[in-house]
């Protein structure tokens, strides 16, 4: 957690030398004693989605929480489930609040469905297509204001890729 920018929640900008390039590590420095205790937690789940029990979809979460303000992260990744040619998953995330009782509330979470579509064409060995790959993203955060007005912004990526390999 030390590398990601700390200060991007109002609960962390309001803490004492905090400002939006101020990473967790930085802070946790500046505290007296530099003692901090620390819960971490991780569950894998698998649920067959077919009747052959041959297709699952994954289920994992953790949670991180450290003594102090603004120490807490949450995430849900659900898949990737592969439907024919296509690759899905899922995310939740939530960094920087104070504990357990915040992890849904929508400040400083995002919402991430990604995925892949292989073009492969099975009628055409020899297909280029069968080397493409084409990716995509899409990202939507929530911040709240100091006014109290939560805003969510949206990123959307489409790549092209090559599968290599053989």
């Amino acid at each position: 957690m030390g590398s990601r920018r700390f200060g991007r929640t109002p609960d962390a900008l309001a803490l004492p030398g905090v400002d939006r390039n101020t990473t967790l590590l930085e802070y946790r420095r500046g505290l007296p004693g530099g003692h901090i205790d620390s819960v971490q937690a991780y569950l894998s789940l698998k649920i067959p989605i077919s009747q052959d029990g041959q297709r699952t979809l994954s289920i994992v979460a953790y949670f991180e929480d450290a003594s102090g303000p603004a120490n807490a992260t949450f995430s849900v990744v659900l898949g990737p489930v592969i439907v024919g040619r296509v690759v899905i998953a899922a995310q939740y995330l939530r960094c920087n609040f104070d504990d357990v009782s915040q992890t849904f509330n929508l400040d400083g979470t995002l919402i991430r469905i990604m995925g892949q579509w292989y073009l492969s064409s099975a009628d055409n060995p020899d297909s280029i297509l069968n080397k493409l790959v084409l990716g995509f993203r899409f990202d939507r955060r929530f911040f709240q204001h100091s006014q109290g007005l939560l805003q969510q912004t949206n990123e959307a990526q489409l790549t092209l890729g090559l599968v290599g390999g053989g």
